[in-house]
Order: C-alpha cells, then structure tokens, then sequence
C-alpha cells in the first residue's frame, strides 16, 4: 500500500540529538518527543545505480508526548 497516497497515520518521533536518542538518563537538554501526524506527501529522486534521497512530509496531529527509553 501507497501510505502517502491513502493519507495514513503514523507514529512520529522527534529528537534534537541523534547520538543520546536512546540514553535511560534524563537529559533534559536532549528535545525526545513523540506523537502521530498524517503523511501529506512523500518524494523519492535517484536512479537505478545511484544514492536515493527521500522527503516525506507529515502533519501533526493531537499531542506531543514526552518519550522516555526504558
């Protein structure tokens, strides 16, 4: 299924530091967020032999909640 032609829901995270994203400790300098938004539009660009690049847009939709890796 074509999830950005069928408009579906996903589950998105959001952090501001890539390399601590999974650390137990509570760093509260690290942005670790967690919600669901609706894919709006998705791109793909690249050949057959090449590198492919992607960009996926999403709306947000209801809350944002803490994310804390237990």
């Amino acid at each position: 299924t074509d999830l950005a032609l069928e408009g579906c829901y996903v589950i998105c995270r959001f952090v501001t530091d890539v390399n601590s994203k999974d650390n137990t400790d509570a760093n509260d300098s690290t942005i670790n967020l967690i919600g669901q938004g609706i894919i709006e539009s998705a791109s793909i660009s690249g050949g057959f032999d090449e590198f492919s690049t992607y960009s996926v847009t999403v709306r947000g939709y209801g809350k944002l909640y803490s994310y804390k890796n237990s």
